[in-house]
């Protein structure tokens, strides 16, 4: 298997080197702009750091130097102790440690390069597609055989040294469905140090600190109390942000046990992406968001929460109920957005620039400026409805696109569109993803349209494979009259009221990577014939079913139940 996968290695490199790679001033580009991030990354907490020394004077000083000799012993005991308790881990521990410098490269990208890929200067990523589709290189069935969890604890015991085989070195061979497991092992992983260290920390300073991630919000005031909370870990202590996120809803009794976050983040992103926010504007015809560009300039701190929201849902495994164009999610792995991007993003601007390229003087019979009447001065609609218009180049309006400039045009105006004009925009909302992803293998495993499915999940909902997976509990059998009851309701929905039932027992509408087939839906017997409503425990994919006497009854109560999901029967 080793051999076979470096000639596959070998080819998969030769299909990069015979496909389509950005130019090389993007390329320097995109690079530039990572190390001005990471760099930013840095100073801001450090700048936040110095403010609280500054603001508290020398007995916060003081108080700061016994805090560190305090946790110095914690990790010293930890050290001991985590040694003997996770030996598995101990020689890839930094491979989940926060870096402290832009110098010091992450062990676990340099685990991902070889010494091939290395004298090619090749990074994947770099290259919009291969000669032939990525796919291509994926073996279903030998992906099905892969025990990841097993493949993953092999590959942290090894030595960086001495590696020996891993499928985890060969991610153009891993399925999605494998690198999305993979991905949620390391975060578990991440997950159970920061619960060990709180606990060696609550021993030996004496300070208990809380080995969970939560905040508490009050449904009226969701955005605030979230954005005060995120903002203050992710800034001040992002450490937390790498613990399991648990939700408290002011005033309701209830255990987060995966119900009640799931819920927070679907009635986040429904508030935080409305109109009356004015941050992102629906595009009528693709139906994704994108980021309006007249913003009002003190949203800087929303959009970091957004962020922040799209990298906690990654990490805490959950669906959000949001699309943005795939341009979004290239941005997000550091890509610069060009005219190809805009064929998903904006798709009637697109056309018309394709037609300025393509047209014929001598076959039309007249030029491209009296054609088509362009300058280097253009308009872009904001949310508003209103035109906010730009010069692509100095005196731009007296400077008309020519056969000669078209090019120049078509550049610039697809880079005004994607990164100049919501750069003010973009940049926090980046800011606030990579407080959360940075140290994650997010980069090295995933392709940037891997990453919209890991986020948004899949709109194709197949509900036979959620029927033919589903287990029941409680005195139900496939073959129970209610169960059959409940299917054919069910299949009878319209589209819209299935996507509401799988929102009510999952907290997503959206289908996993893999299809329905993987939620492994419980139905269960809820008592019998009554007049309560269907419940669910959405963290357990569980869907609590009254014994209805009639099909008619179950309809009515169901039907209910789903068209009234928030804040009731979530659990």
């Amino acid at each position: 298997m080793n051999e076979g996968l470096y000639v596959l290695r070998i080819l998969f490199y030769a299909n990069l080197l015979g496909g389509e790679r950005q130019i090389l001033e993007i390329i320097e580009t995109e690079r530039e702009n990572d190390q001005r991030m990471e760099v930013e990354l840095i100073n801001r907490r450090q700048r936040h750091n110095d403010d609280d020394v500054g603001d508290d004077g020398n007995h916060n000083e003081q108080e700061q130097n016994q805090q560190q000799q305090q946790q110095q012993s914690a990790e010293q005991g930890e050290n001991r102790s985590e040694a003997a308790a996770i030996s598995p881990l101990r020689h890839r521990s930094t491979s989940f440690t926060m870096r402290t410098s832009t110098s010091e490269q992450d062990e676990i990208e340099s685990l991902y390069e070889n010494p091939l890929q290395i004298k090619l200067g090749l990074e994947p990523n770099e290259y919009r597609h291969g000669y032939l589709p990525f796919d291509s290189f994926i073996n279903e069935f030998a992906n099905e055989k892969i025990e990841i969890n097993k493949e993953y604890l092999d590959f942290v015991r090894q030595r960086p040294d001495n590696l020996h085989f891993s499928f985890i070195l060969y991610p153009f061979f891993l399925s999605t469905i494998n690198k999305i497991a993979l991905l949620n092992i390391e975060n578990k992983v991440q997950m159970y140090r920061q619960r060990h260290t709180s606990f060696f920390h609550s021993i030996f300073s004496g300070v208990r600190l809380d080995p969970f991630f939560k905040i508490c919000v009050r449904r009226g005031h969701l955005i605030e109390d979230a954005l005060i909370a995120l903002e203050y870990q992710g800034i001040e202590q992002p450490a937390e942000l790498k613990k399991q996120f648990f939700v408290e809803f002011e005033g309701e009794q209830g255990h987060d046990e995966g119900g009640l976050s799931k819920e927070f983040f679907q009635l986040i992103t429904e508030q935080i992406f409305s109109p009356e926010y004015g941050m992102f504007m629906a595009d009528e015809e693709t139906r994704s968001l994108w980021f309006n560009p007249s913003a009002a300039e003190d949203l800087d701190r929303e959009y970091t929460l957004i962020g922040m929201l799209l990298g906690l849902a990654i990490y805490n495994s959950v669906i959000l109920d949001i699309k943005f164009p795939p341009i979004l999610y290239r941005k997000l792995m550091g890509k610069v957005g060009t005219f190809e991007d805009l064929e998903t993003s904006h798709p009637t601007i697109y056309k018309s620039l394709k037609s300025l390229l393509s047209f014929d003087e001598q076959q039309e019979g007249t030029t491209i400026e009296n054609a088509f009447g362009s300058t280097f001065q253009v308009g872009i609609t904001d949310a508003t409805g209103s035109r906010v218009i730009y010069d692509l180049k100095e005196n731009g309006e007296n400077m008309s696109v020519t056969s000669d400039n078209r090019q120049e045009f078509v550049r610039l105006y697809s880079d005004l569109i994607l990164n100049k004009s919501v750069e003010k925009q973009f940049h926090p909302f980046f800011h606030g993803f990579l407080l959360v992803t940075r140290d994650s293998s997010l980069r090295k495993l995933f392709r940037p349209d891997e990453i919209e499915l890991l986020v948004a999940g899949s709109q194709v909902l197949d509900f036979n494979q959620l029927a033919t997976a589903a287990e029941y509990d409680a005195g139900y059998s496939k073959d129970s009259p209610t169960i059959r009851n409940f299917w054919d309701v069910l299949m009878s929905f319209t589209d819209e009221q299935k996507r509401k039932f799988l929102r009510f027992t999952t907290g997503s509408d959206r289908a996993p990577i893999g299809g329905l087939a993987r939620l492994k839906l419980i139905i269960s017997r809820n008592g019998p014939d009554t007049d309560r409503l269907p419940t669910a425990h959405t963290c357990f994919n569980a869907f609590l079913l009254p014994d209805y006497s009639s099909i008619d009854k179950l309809r009515e109560k169901l039907l209910i139940a789903i068209n009234n999901a928030e804040g009731f029967g979530l659990l």
